[in-house]
């Protein structure tokens, strides 16, 4: 009996081990479905993930249960559309397997996520990218699901973990790489210690714009005593350090109710200036662990009090640094004495009572002391008394601080004091003078040295606004040989009297190399004369011509790059500057694959940048070649993980383009050839206007597909993701093989134009949304007009295969086409034609009906067809099909249903259900008219803007050139005012 109940239970084992093994390969599917629709309930994210990657095993690890899922991840949706939230690249999870059977507690051995990528994204609006989980209604759970699940937790690892907190509403941004993070406790139980161990590779913190921490190391061993009953956290053996600097901490958090309740205490034990030094950007480097550095360190600081949504704990800080110093074991000379005492404190959290105590900050560069004292209290309005005081020869600093390939000359000094309120209207006494002189700058990326640099500045106040002033008396540098000067002065800090002037010549690419741009590349020459003269109060008035104004700059050879936009070169471009507007007497250059030469005005320009008011232009425009498809911005949607071997494939959307509401420009265009997706335009000429986030095509012509088009219409958006178009289009004799070839609108609206050649003309409006391709949204669609075509030949297509077949009429095709005019309405997605006749040879053909987008078919043809030319087998084969004589005289009279699709039409012959009648003359005289009135529509307009953009073009030259002499006579006159007195031959 024994035996048989040991072997019994050997094969229910063998069963439950083979079940564990097989059931998630058999069952692949209907996991992976089941999955998905328990997703789909709970989650309001796409959850990608490969069955084929999930697995279970017992017998790695027996009597452990261990799961394991590699490569899945959450994609949001809107208003985070494309977003990842999660991707991780191998989740794993190891169970007791007799909990799991048996008990009622299930016991985690440990919970894995190996190199998961954590994207958490909170929005201006305040909404949160992990709020993805779905409301379910109350009464929809049952008594088991609404208990709470029994679960035990042994440990949680995270391994190389990549995790931004990005915070939009604060602002506030956090990235952590490289997180390896050990955890454990009893998670069941209310009251237990968590114990948790984490290294970070790198931590940035940035608030409001300003970076806190830049790619910091950290380690944390805490230990946090944890009541849940009572919401209390408690920390008792803590240690957290930031690169070298150790920080211990101790203390509770509660939160009893919406309040938080804090009471921590911070120091740093044991601790050297070296320790200090790691936090100290740049210091903390590969050769950081060869800095000899002494002196001693005591920081020690406190939080206590609530923290709510109206409320802040009181807090302090001590820092205080004696005898320190430090040297780079490669350099000749230390850097020496440096003392800090600071003290900060708030006692309640009323910042309006923060206190910032420098008393002491200290220290010796070589011979170059350095000295700051700081005592402040409050934010909002700030009691100060401060002094800084230093003299630094630079050719000192290169043998204090590691600055391979860079050379340093010159002195810089700074002595300043202010004491007394800074806010509101209140100004503290200032006065604070700084110079540079006879500087020198060289570093190995630019092989042209800054030379000669001189400033010269001072910041002075009485301790009030309008006695208030800055003034920089001189900023000089040659730059390879080119000098750039610079002085400004701004008096009464109240109506902000200012008076600047600039000048100079620079290449620009040597610049960026001084001062590199983060994903972009500049080149090119510039020189500029500029001058600017007035106060804030005539800009806050917008009496902007009261304002002095003045000055040109002029571009050669310039290059601009950036990913993701095709390259700009402007070979020349000049500008002259007035309080009115900019001038653009030239600007010569090209886009990508396109060139383009511009002249015209800009106005309003003093307002668009103080008040964002609209930005006005005019401007005449002409180019060669223009390729618009270059400009289409591609949005990929993005892949989570590379690994990911089942998610969703790439797709590239054409961003729709947003046109800016504030500006307001007309482009006078004359563009000999432009290249939109497949189609080509040539000769374009016209007039496009940018206002009110849309573009508006003023009689725009163009010669295309072997015709001729005129366009007139509006490119709307203003809702950006809803861009809507409305255009009225004048068509003569294009061909119809070009227009199915190029337009992806032909090829839905008419697919029986694939197999026809020759040529139409229409008068049309089409009007509708776009998709993100670009593209029309079909559905949308709605308009309607004339077509005529003028002469075609339409050769064999799946309809008229089907006639032939059915009413045994074999000589249907090639059909010869000719003065065939249709009346068409667009509407909820399909195109409707009214009656319109074709006649081929002695055959006439009365067609109505629509077509779909989709490719369906629902048109009637009533035939009227010569007895004696169809035969016996035609008339047989229709009088066989409609159960009665077709017979009329000696025609033919029959109707013919077509439906279904145009690939797979369904054909039905019957009766003549009523008299159709067969063109008339007066139709032919309409289609003549049409034809007639479209060609000189045509013709008239693209006469008519060719004269008006030679017109508008001779006329903007002329503004500028007018404009270009006025302010050459009134800089020549000002020159004269100032030379004259001082000539022995008096001017006129």
């Amino acid at each position: 009996m024994k035996k048989k109940i040991l072997v019994g239970a050997g094969i229910l084992l063998l069963v439950l081990l083979l079940g564990v093994l097989l059931i998630p390969v058999i069952f692949k599917d209907d996991i992976k479905a089941a999955v998905r629709k328990q997703l789909a309930q709970y989650i309001a994210a796409d959850v990608f993930f490969d069955a084929d990657k999930f697995s279970v095993s017992l017998i790695s690890d027996f009597p452990h249960l261990n799961a394991r899922l590699d490569d899945f991840g959450v994609v949001n949706r809107a208003p985070f559309a494309g977003d990842t939230l999660l991707a991780v690249r191998s989740f794993r999870l190891s169970l007791d397997l007799w909990s799991v059977l048996f008990g009622n507690e299930m016991k985690v051995r440990s919970i894995q996520l190996i190199e998961p990528r954590i994207h958490a994204l909170v929005n201006a609006q305040g909404q949160a990218n992990w709020d993805i989980f779905l409301e379910q209604p109350a009464d929809t759970l049952t008594e088991e699901e609404a208990a709470p699940l029994a679960l035990a937790i042994d440990e949680w690892r995270i391994e190389n973990g990549y995790i931004v907190y990005d915070d939009r509403s604060l602002p506030m941004y956090v990235r952590l790489s490289g997180v390896n993070h050990l955890g454990s406790g009893n998670l069941q139980a209310d009251v237990f210690d968590m114990i948790t161990q984490t290294e970070i590779a790198a931590t940035s913190v940035a608030y409001d714009g300003v970076e806190y921490m830049s790619d910091k190391k950290v380690n944390a061993d805490i230990t946090m005593g944890i009541d849940l009953a009572k919401s209390q956290y408690t920390f008792k053996d803590n240690l957290l350090t930031v690169n070298e600097f150790p920080l211990h901490f101790e203390g509770s958090i509660s939160m009893p109710d919406t309040n938080i309740v804090l009471d921590l205490r911070y120091n740093s034990p044991k601790t050297d200036f070296k320790k200090l030094l790691s936090l100290v950007p740049g210091v903390y480097s590969s050769s950081f662990e060869g800095l000899k550095a002494a002196g001693s360190v005591q920081f020690e600081g406190a939080i206590k009090g609530t923290y709510n949504a109206v409320q802040m704990p009181g807090f302090s800080l001590l820092l205080a640094v004696k005898d320190g110093e430090f040297q780079y074991p490669q350099l000749p000379t230390a850097v020496r004495n440096v003392q800090v005492d600071l003290k900060v404190e708030n006692p309640d959290g009323d910042l309006e009572k923060t206190l910032i105590d420098l008393k002491q900050f200290h220290m010796d560069l070589g011979k170059n002391p350095v000295d700051i004292r700081l005592r402040t209290k409050g934010l909002a309005t700030i009691d100060m008394d401060v002094l800084a005081k230093m003299r630094l020869n630079l050719a000192d600093l290169t043998s204090m601080f590691p600055m391979e390939g860079v050379q340093l000359k010159g002195v810089f000094s700074l002595d300043a004091t202010a004491k007394g309120t800074y806010g509101g209207q209140q100004m503290p006494t200032l006065d604070a003078q700084m110079s540079l002189s006879n500087a020198y700058v060289k570093t190995a990326e630019v092989p042209k040295p800054l030379e000669n640099l001189n400033l010269q500045a001072s910041l002075q106040s009485d301790g009030t606004l309008p006695g208030s002033s800055f003034h920089l008396q001189q900023f000089t540098m040659l730059f390879d040989g080119e000098p750039i000067e610079m002085s400004a002065r701004v008096q009464d800090f109240d109506k902000v009297n200012f008076e600047v002037k600039a000048k100079g010549k620079a290449d620009l690419a040597k610049l960026t190399k001084l001062y590199p741009l983060e994903d972009m590349q500049l080149a090119g020459n510039i020189d500029a004369d500029l001058s600017a003269k007035g106060n804030m109060q005539l800009i806050k008035q917008e009496k902007y011509d009261q304002l002095d104004f003045a000055g040109y700059a002029r571009l050669s050879n310039f290059r601009y790059l950036t990913s993701g936009m095709p390259e700009v070169r402007i070979q020349q471009a000049a500008a002259r500057i007035s309080p009115k507007e900019i001038m653009v007497e030239q600007m010569t250059g090209t886009a990508g694959k396109s060139d383009f030469q511009l002249v015209g005005t800009i106005a309003n320009y003093m307002a668009y940048v103080f008040h964002d008011a609209v930005l006005r232009g005019k401007m005449h425009m002409e180019s060669n070649h223009f390729d618009v498809n270059e400009w289409m911005t591609e949005e990929e949607n993005p892949q989570p993980t590379p690994t990911a071997a089942t998610a969703e494939p790439d797709t590239v959307d054409l961003a729709a383009i947003a046109i800016p509401k504030n500006l307001d420009f007309v482009f006078d265009a004359k563009i000999k050839e432009v290249v939109y997706d497949n189609l080509t335009l040539q000769d374009l000429v016209g007039k496009i206007v940018m206002r009110d986030g849309k573009v508006l095509f003023e009689n725009v012509s163009s010669r295309t597909m072997g015709g001729q088009l005129l366009l007139t219409g509006v490119y709307d958006t203003s809702e950006p993701y809803r861009p809507f178009f409305d255009f009225s289009m004048k068509i003569a004799e294009i061909q119809i093989s070009e227009a199915y070839k190029s337009l992806v609108t032909v090829q839905r609206m008419a697919p029986l134009a694939a197999a026809m050649r020759g040529a139409f003309s229409s008068d049309l409006r089409l009007a509708g949304v776009l998709g993100s391709d670009l593209m029309p949204k079909f559905e949308t669609l709605s308009g309607g007009g004339l077509i005529a075509i003028i002469r075609a030949a339409l050769q064999e297509t799946p309809v008229l295969s089907q006639i032939s077949a059915f009413t045994k009429m074999s000589d249907l095709t090639p059909m010869n086409l000719q003065d065939v005019i249709m009346k068409i309405k667009i509407d909820k997605g399909r195109v409707h034609y009214e009656p319109f006749v074709v006649k081929n040879g002695d055959r006439t053909m009365t067609i109505s009906g629509s077509n779909g987008f989709d490719g369906s078919l629902d048109f009637v043809a009533a035939m009227d067809v010569p007895a004696g030319a169809a035969g016996q087998a035609v008339q047989g084969a229709v009088n066989q099909l409609i159960g009665t004589n077709a017979l009329s005289g000696d025609r033919l009279l029959f109707d013919i249903e077509i439906g279904g699709t145009y690939d797979k039409p369904k054909i039905k012959v019957k009766p003549r259900t009523s008299t159709k009648e067969t063109v008339k003359e007066v139709a032919k005289e309409e289609l003549q008219k049409q034809k007639e009135a479209i060609q000189q529509v045509v013709e008239e307009k693209k006469q008519e803007l060719e004269q008006q953009v030679k017109q508008e073009a001779d006329k903007v030259k002329q503004e500028v050139e007018e404009k270009a002499k006025e302010e050459a006579d009134k800089l020549k006159n000002k020159v004269k005012e100032n030379v004259k007195d001082k000539l022995p031959i008096k001017l006129p």
